[in-house]
């Protein structure tokens, strides 16, 4: 829980600009009288993000290493692009955000959570939406809504600077270090500790990234890392050497 501060920029909440503009978006597909799994319709507007901070908090984890500072990132994105949160494109930016950021590229912490509040290109939620209201089965992704050039930003696709190493730690060390549990298979894969891999461990690692993204095998996952050609390669060469 990255975003223990107020105004908690990317939950849904009547109480804060950001929340608001969230729940026109899900409002506009869902209704006020549909439920969203299990949570009645009547209780969508009523989501507190506070609460949930208050939770963690109380649990003993109030004292994160990356936190998210909402009110500071969101100040800092207004300034850039004036019509945010209702509107995200032009994109804002914050330098509060990126020193942020910069901490996941240097594989110390998990990645940010993006700098502005809506993560959606306004295009395609506007056609997903009417795909979904229109009630007949689904030809198309819906999920398929993410605004294409926030997604390195977003943490699904890596910077595009990066070398070979870097595209390793940025995209794989989150789950592949020697801080987790040995005693999974997964740990036979240190990114932190590439000099002291075997020949053979590196070649299944590159094999694992060769493969289709159809198949759970692959890696990165494909539902959390988006790579293209170019940087495969990049991640390969480097595991060759």
């Amino acid at each position: 829980m990255q975003e223990l501060e107020a105004p908690h920029t990317h939950w849904f909440s009547s109480t804060t600009e950001g929340g608001s503009a969230l729940l026109a978006d899900f409002h506009a597909a869902h209704g006020t009288a549909e439920p969203y799994g299990p949570i009645p319709a009547a209780m969508i507007d009523h989501s507190d993000p506070g609460l949930m901070a208050d939770f963690i908090t109380a649990a003993g984890f109030a004292e994160q290493p990356n936190v998210f500072h909402s009110a500071t990132i969101e100040a800092e994105v207004k300034a850039i692009a004036p019509a945010q949160p209702a509107s995200n494109v032009p994109k804002g930016w914050s330098t509060t955000w990126a020193d942020l950021y910069q901490g996941s590229v240097d594989g110390q912490f998990i990645p940010a959570p993006y700098h502005d509040v809506k993560i959606t290109d306004p295009t395609k939620l506007a056609h997903m939406t009417s795909v979904y209201r229109a009630g007949s089965p689904l030809t198309e992704d819906i999920r398929d809504v993410f605004l294409d050039d926030g997604l390195w930003e977003m943490g699904f696709a890596p910077l595009p600077t990066l070398d070979g190493h870097q595209l390793l730690v940025q995209q794989c060390q989150q789950c592949h270090n020697a801080r987790l549990d040995p005693t999974i298979t997964r740990d036979h894969f240190l990114v932190d500790q590439l000099d002291q891999m075997t020949r053979d461990e590196k070649d299944l690692a590159i094999q694992r990234i060769q493969l289709g993204v159809d198949t759970r095998l692959s890696m990165p996952p494909p539902l959390f890392r988006s790579l293209d050609d170019r940087e495969r390669q990049l991640m390969i060469d480097e595991l060759r050497r």
